[in-house]
């Protein structure tokens, strides 16, 4: 499995399980960088920021591992990124 890193600031709780508080924003624009209209771009950002959270807790949740639910929420993401053409606009 290819292995890709996304920056995720986390807190540990009081019982030692990782939550999620932010998602670096470095992220989200280097899959911008890959957008070629503005356009694009503030659609890409729009789902980015509606669906990251659903979909990483629904990965973690199936695959119960951290980096496992990286590459997955990656490769996905980069599946919309190819497919943006064919997402109609909200």
């Amino acid at each position: 499995m290819k292995c890709h890193r996304i920056l995720l600031l986390f807190v540990i709780n009081r019982n030692n399980k990782r939550i999620l508080l932010f998602q670096g924003e470095n992220t989200m624009l280097s899959y911008m960088t890959m957008l070629e209209s503005e356009r694009e771009k503030d659609k890409f950002q729009r789902i980015y920021q509606r669906y990251y959270q659903p979909m990483y807790h629904v990965a973690l949740q199936i695959l119960g591992d951290v980096p496992g639910t990286q590459d997955c929420v990656h490769d996905a993401f980069l599946k919309i990124i190819s497919r943006m053409d064919q997402i109609p606009e909200a």
